[in-house]
Parts: C-alpha cells; sequence; structure tokens
C-alpha cells in the first residue's frame, strides 16, 4: 500500500479528467475550480506519498519531529486509504454534476467605473494594517515567528482585528486584480509583473509569504476568465515556479540554506500537513472527537461567533493540536496546520471520510454551476476567483473553514462592490463572448 499509494493518487486524477473530458472541450474553456481543487488535492497528497515511500526503501526519511519514535506501517496505511476515500469520493461527486466549462467572459463595460475605486481601497487597507502592525510592534517582516507570539499574547479583541483585517486585505486584493483585468485584460502582464516583484521581494526580505503567492494565483484565475489569449494550461505552468518560489521562501524563513530536492518529498508544506492525521492516529487510535474542550463537529460552526458572545469555549484545531501536544513548541511560537484528515482521524474514520468528500464535492459542484454562467456578473467572478484561492483550507485547515472565511472577511468586500454600483449608472449585464 505504501508503494502503490503514489500510483492510486495519480490515477484518481486520471479517471477525473477522463470523465470531465467532454465538459473541456473548448480551447477558450475557463479554469475549472474543480481542477484546481483536485491539483491541490493530489499535491498534498501525492508528494508525502512519494517521501514515505523513499523512507520505506532507505532512501532517507521524513524529516519531522513528531515521529521521532516511529510509526507502524498499517497506522500510515490507514490514513492513506482516508486520503484515498476523501478525495476519490469529491472527485467521483464533483466530475458527475459539473456542466460543461463556458468559454472566456466580457466585463470590461461592468467594471471600468469599479476598478480604481477598488484598487485604492486595496491599497489603503495594506499601507494601514502596516501601520498598526509597526505600531503595536508586531511587523511581519522583522520577526516572523515572534510577532505571531506576541498577537497571541494581546486582548482577544486585537487578535480579532488582525486576522479580520489581514483576511479583508487579502479579500480585497483578490476584487481589484479580478476587476482590474476584467477592465483591461490587454494590459494584465503589468498586474502579473507586479505581482512577481511582489514574490520576490517576500522571498529576499521576508514577508508574508501566504499573501504573495495568493494574490498571484488570484491573477492566474481572473486572467484565464477574462483574458481571451490566456489558455488555462498556462495556469500550471505559471502557478508551479511561483508554488517552488512559495516554498524556497519557508526555508529561507526557517534559515535553511542548503537545498536538496528530496527534501521537497522529506520536508514540505505537504508532508507537515499529512503527518499531523498519522500523529494523531498514533495517539489516538480510537479516535478523539467529542471529547474535553475540542470537537470536530461543532468547531466550523462556532467561528461564525465571536469568543466573547460564544456559550462555549472556542478552540482552533490547529492551536489545540499545538497547545495539547507540544506545549513547549507551542509556547515559543510554533504551530502546526491540522487538515481535514485530522477531523476525520479524530472522527469517524472512514466512512466520515466519503461522507466529507462528497460534501465538498457538491458544495464546490454548486458553486461552480451558478456562479460561472452565461451572463454571469463580476461580482460572482470575484466570489469564483476567491473560492479558487482560497479552495486549499478546505484540507489544510478544517473542512467547512471556508465558510466563515466568506461570511467574515469576503462579504463585507462584496457589499462594499454593491454600494459603489448603486452610485453609478446602471449598465447592460454582459455575457461570454461564446456561448457554452
Amino acid at each position: 500500500m505504501v508503494f502503490m499509494f503514489p500510483f492510486l493518487v495519480i490515477g484518481i486524477g486520471v479517471v477525473f479528467f477522463l470523465i470531465m473530458g467532454r465538459k473541456y472541450r473548448r480551447r477558450d474553456r475557463v479554469i475549472d475550480i474543480g481542477e484546481v481543487m483536485i491539483a491541490i488535492f493530489l499535491t498534498y497528497g501525492f508528494v508525502p506519498g512519494i517521501g514515505f515511500a523513499l523512507a520505506e526503501s532507505g532512501f532517507g526519511e521524513v524529516d519531522d519531529n513528531r515521529l521521532y519514535y516511529g510509526y507502524l506501517r498499517a497506522q500510515l496505511e490507514y490514513v492513506q486509504w482516508l486520503y484515498l476515500l476523501l478525495v476519490g469520493s469529491f472527485a467521483l461527486v464533483y466530475a458527475l454534476g459539473r456542466r460543461p466549462v463556458i468559454g472566456k467572459i466580457d466585463h470590461g463595460a461592468q467594471t471600468g467605473k469599479l476598478v480604481w475605486p477598488v484598487i485604492v481601497a486595496a491599497i489603503a487597507l495594506t499601507f494601514g494594517l502596516s501601520l498598526v502592525a509597526q505600531i503595536w510592534g508586531a511587523e511581519v517582516s522583522n520577526d516572523y515567528i515572534s510577532s505571531y507570539t506576541l498577537l497571541r499574547e494581546a486582548p482577544i479583541l486585537v487578535q480579532q482585528f488582525a486576522g479580520i483585517g489581514s483576511q479583508l486585505q487579502l479579500s480585497l486584493s483578490i476584487a481589484a486584480i479580478s476587476l482590474a483585468i476584467a477592465a483591461w485584460p490587454r494590459r494584465h502582464v503589468y498586474v502579473a509583473l507586479a505581482l512577481v516583484a511582489n514574490m520576490i521581494l517576500t522571498v529576499v526580505a521576508g514577508g508574508s509569504r501566504s499573501y504573495a503567492f495568493l494574490v498571484f494565483v488570484a491573477y492566474l484565475a481572473a486572467t484565464s476568465i477574462y483574458v481571451p489569449s490566456f489558455r488555462v494550461r498556462r495556469v500550471a505552468l505559471l502557478a508551479i515556479p511561483a508554488l517552488l518560489l512559495f516554498l524556497l521562501a519557508g526555508l529561507l524563513r526557517d534559515g535553511i540554506n542548503d537545498v536538496d530536492p528530496l527534501n521537497f518529498f522529506f520536508s514540505s508544506e505537504f508532508t507537515a500537513v499529512f503527518v499531523t492525521p498519522l500523529d494523531l492516529h498514533i495517539r489516538f487510535p480510537q479516535g478523539y472527537s467529542g471529547a474535553g474542550l475540542f470537537n470536530t463537529y461543532t468547531v466550523d460552526l462556532l467561528r461564525f461567533i465571536p469568543s466573547q458572545f460564544s456559550p462555549f469555549q472556542k478552540v482552533d484545531p490547529g492551536d489545540w493540536y499545538a497547545r495539547t501536544l507540544y506545549e513547549a513548541y507551542h509556547a515559543s511560537g510554533g504551530g502546526f496546520a491540522f487538515g481535514i484528515l485530522a477531523e476525520i482521524v479524530l472522527g469517524q474514520g472512514k466512512p466520515e471520510a466519503v461522507v466529507r468528500g462528497a460534501l465538498l464535492g457538491l458544495i464546490f459542484l454548486f458553486a461552480a454551476n451558478r456562479l460561472l454562467v452565461p451572463g454571469t456578473t463580476p461580482i460572482k467572478v470575484i466570489v469564483y476567483v476567491w473560492l479558487i484561492v482560497l479552495g486549499y483550507q478546505c484540507y489544510r485547515d478544517t473542512t467547512f473553514s471556508i465558510a466563515a472565511r466568506m461570511f467574515l472577511h469576503l462579504l463585507p468586500v462584496l457589499i462594499f462592490l454593491v454600494l459603489l454600483q448603486t452610485g453609478r449608472q446602471p449598465v447592460s449585464r454582459a455575457s461570454p463572448r461564446q456561448t457554452a
């Protein structure tokens, strides 16, 4: 199973794209959120799959201190089965229900008067947050870890302001990028150059590597929707080097200068996320859901309620995991990504993997079939791009964390856009250049 796992991961992707083949026939088709999610899921499985297979063959070892005391092959295989059931059910539900994808969209007339107010608002919020961070003494670029430690010790209201502020910045930036490319599709290269420069600066000088990478993903998604000459295959060609820059920035941030290509499989972001459910399965082989203050079935619902008004003590899963099992590491400012597989390990196991995967497939299927259709609006496209950019959190954070993120971080931006539209003369709704 361990050695077959990477091939089974690839097999899911092959079956998915074979089913979707008839729906992808258009040369001018736009990017599909389902193929983005499958690419994300497969990467988070294939990379650690290769790492563990190499380790089992004696070509190195998975570089994660949480596995210091080792693991049983049966324990690893259990987590791998959970992954296959989760991703397989997602792929099957989505591929069978997805309608044919549409062609490029023209929203130039609708976005020309919206783009500059949104760009100005995004720049103003970015500088405003940076100023507040400097005043508070938590500038990320100066000390990445200590800034989080300092923020974690701050009053709850300050933590909430910082969290919502940074995510509003990302959502507003996504909206600005989408509107800019819609308004000026022939000048999208200038947007790309600015974002690439931002990514390089992040790698060299430090800063929020996640923000730099995610806004570039927003550019790729919006460009594939609005630019006639931009083919979907270019998304992968540009996203891969951007992802490598993202990972390189993480290595430099952690002080690792000697980069071995095999370390990509042994100690990457993807392997670290996969180790979390394996570690939890070793420690809680019968599951843990419902015990103590942590419950995997209420955490996403409680995200909608501010801590000051919650009838129960809210617990962030990743924070609970680090604080409970790695107290010293947590106290020093460290933390771990949690992930949907960790929820399943602490829950009902294999049946839950199938259910959660199918539910995610239905959610993204509904979004794709409702948001990106002939006659869609710029605001719907922004929601679609936002889901492409933040969809990975369904795998890396918790299954339905995207719902609370949308309510708290995207909805205010959408309200702002609606208010901007009401102050301008209405224009006729644009439609795709070619109908599906």
